[in-house]
């Protein structure tokens, strides 16, 4: 016998039948936890604790990140079990649950915008600068992430240097905090009730999801859950227009086809891309 923690992968060994209300029961305690940490974010702020609040912040947001990643594996199904078992396994990634806050905060208008953007996140590690090529930056959200968190000695490229939380800007707008906001409006809309869940699966199920996939068919879908609802009396007292705004205008496209691992990127690989471009603008100037 043995304890095992993140097995969410044993889902896929219950029956169908079960699986919606075991999504049902987490995604209650994952927003019951996004709440309380959220108040505590509030009282930090109010006492000019700014480095725990945001500390909190990225917790906050990584947990509501996996209601977002709970959902997506409603919406893809069971049919395939090689998606939904990629999927699970971003529920226990910090950079897929960062991708996921960062989403939440699009205007996408279209699937390939998502995509692509999804694409610029994974990449271990970059170059940019006024020549797009000029410094080596870390991943953004790992970076951001851990420099929030912890204090570090880091190299950069030729260079060596301590990093600290209290370099970071603290900001009331981070992903993570939009994240929040998104689920709990998803809870009072009842979207997180097993009825809601059984929605989201109907108005998906078969949907091909590609780069040619708009906006305005994604909202429509989310309008569409929300409305039966709120004809069932589903929604929560509290549940505004406001929230409903948010949820048609921020709950993006299914994700469980990207791939959102870590995308390493070896050193040879960026000087290469660095050589490469800083020839072409030679040939530009001759």
């Amino acid at each position: 016998m043995k304890v095992q923690p993140r097995a969410l992968a044993a889902l896929l060994q219950k029956p169908v039948a079960q699986r919606l209300p075991i999504i049902a029961e987490g995604l209650t305690l994952v927003v019951e936890h996004v709440g309380e940490l959220r108040r505590s974010v509030a009282t930090l702020q109010s006492f000019g604790q700014l480095r725990a609040a945001a500390i909190l912040d990225i917790v906050a947001g990584e947990e509501a990140a996996k209601a977002l990643i709970l959902l997506d594996l409603v919406r893809v199904g069971w049919a395939d079990q090689v998606v939904a078992s990629r999927q699970i396994r971003s529920f226990s990634s910090h950079l897929a649950r960062g991708i996921y806050a960062e989403v939440s905060m699009m205007n996408p208008g279209s699937f390939r915008d998502v995509r692509e953007m999804v694409a610029r996140h994974r990449p271990s590690q970059y170059l940019d600068g006024p020549n797009d090529v000029d410094w080596v930056y870390r991943n953004t959200i790992e970076s951001k992430r851990e420099e929030t968190l912890y204090v570090d000695y880091v190299q950069y490229e030729d260079e060596h240097r301590w990093v600290s939380p209290a370099e970071s800007i603290v900001s009331s707008h981070s992903a993570w905090t939009e994240a929040s906001k998104l689920v709990h409006a998803m809870e009072r809309s009842g979207l997180f009730s097993l009825r809601g869940l059984e929605l989201t699966a109907e108005a998906w199920r078969g949907a091909q999801i590609a780069d040619s996939m708009t906006w305005p068919e994604v909202a429509g879908r989310s309008v569409g859950i929300l409305r039966v609802l709120s004809a069932e009396g589903t929604h929560h007292p509290a549940f505004s227009a406001e929230d409903a705004e948010l949820i048609r205008e921020h709950w993006t496209f299914p994700m469980h086809g990207l791939d959102l691992s870590r995308l390493q990127v070896t050193e040879e690989e960026l000087q290469k891309e660095r050589d490469d471009a800083f020839a072409r603008l030679a040939n530009d100037w001759l």
